[in-house]
């Protein structure tokens, strides 16, 4: 997972997008998962964080999850590469399972 876009300023939740990105990194989704949506309960509109949210559960494999995730991180005005191929993947292999019908 990327740890976030590029960005020009910092934000409060660069501390919790590191702490996730490590954590996904191990495997630990789950618990990267909760932290990033602890922290999205205080601060819903944090581009940073709804990406972060998105890009967990697309390695994870939750994808139809993760394209609404990413869908709201494009509405909330991030352009960004990685956001358009996990987009594109989402597409090419929705998870299905995980919809209701």
């Amino acid at each position: 997972m990327r740890e976030s876009p590029a960005r020009g300023g910092v934000t409060p939740s660069v501390a919790v997008v590191a702490d996730a990105a490590a954590a996904a990194s191990e495997g630990r989704f789950a618990d990267a998962l909760r932290r990033v949506c602890d922290a999205l309960d205080k601060m819903p509109d944090d581009v940073e964080l709804v990406f972060a949210k998105g890009s967990i559960l697309f390695e994870w494999g939750r994808h139809w999850e993760a394209r609404k995730a990413l869908v709201q991180a494009e509405a909330l005005g991030l352009r960004d590469k990685t956001l358009y191929e996990r987009l594109g993947w989402t597409c090419e292999r929705p998870d299905f399972s995980n919809r209701s019908a």
